[in-house]
């Protein structure tokens, strides 16, 4: 369950939202409601919160400078955590540039859309979590058939695996259709991404006992698997 931390100066809206947040969207605690924007800093220094809706117009210290501090010191932690409600329209555009922002909104706007944009990112968290676990099963799997977790290659092939098994990306092609997007995940020309692969399977291959080749792979101790066949046989280890 996630938890939520709302400010606003306005007690009714802040009574307001968290019975709407109660109503509608269950995997949602609201584990604070903040009335100033110091109340809210601290908040945030102590604990944990995994959205944060916030009016700018507060007082003490005001949404802006909230965010400029934060920035500082929390700037990974908060990634695209806060909703952001402000008068001034002429700043929307830039808080949704901003690195701790979701979604700016002016001020005013219905409940409904507030709670709409709460539930995306509930559901993004959702999603991330469960590739998070399943690249975990994956990157296990990969140490079970000898691969070194050290080695560049073993990253790249585990990316690969989770691109086949959350996307439909699961054409046979990987250098057409999966490795092109792993190129890009990391930043790195399709050719390393390629060649890395090839270096760290080998590499696990050079090692792999008969047990493996056989309990694992189905195959006989003379012949060693192939990148694809590696894939497909943790995709099958994955839907068991």
């Amino acid at each position: 369950m996630l938890n939520i931390l709302i400010a606003n100066k306005n007690l009714e809206n802040l009574q307001n939202l968290q019975n709407y947040i109660s109503q509608y969207i269950p995997d949602i605690r609201v584990g604070y409601l903040a009335s100033d924007g110091k109340d809210v800093l601290e908040a945030l220094k102590i604990q944990h919160y995994d959205i944060v809706v916030m009016d700018t117009n507060l007082p003490k210290m005001d949404g802006f400078d909230v965010l400029q501090k934060l920035s500082s010191i929390k700037q990974v932690e908060l990634k695209h955590s806060f909703i952001v409600l402000t008068k001034n329209e002429n700043m929307i555009k830039n808080l949704n540039k901003h690195d701790l922002v979701y979604k700016a909104f002016k001020s005013g706007e219905s409940l409904s859309m507030i709670i709409h944009t709460i539930q995306q990112i509930v559901d993004s968290r959702k999603e991330k979590d469960e590739t998070t676990c399943i690249r975990n099963k994956i990157i296990n799997e990969l140490q079970t058939i000898g691969f070194n977790l050290s080695h560049k290659g073993t990253h790249y092939l585990a990316e690969s695996v989770v691109l086949m098994a959350t996307t439909e990306k699961n054409n046979e092609n990987l250098s057409k259709h999966i490795y092109p997007i792993v190129s890009k995940i990391f930043n790195k020309d399709l050719n390393n991404i390629k060649c890395n692969i090839t270096s760290a399977t080998e590499a696990a291959c050079k090692n792999i006992t008969d047990d493996i080749l056989l309990n694992y792979f189905k195959l006989s101790t003379h012949v060693k698997p192939t990148t694809k066949m590696i894939i497909y046989s943790i995709l099958k280890k994955l839907n068991k």
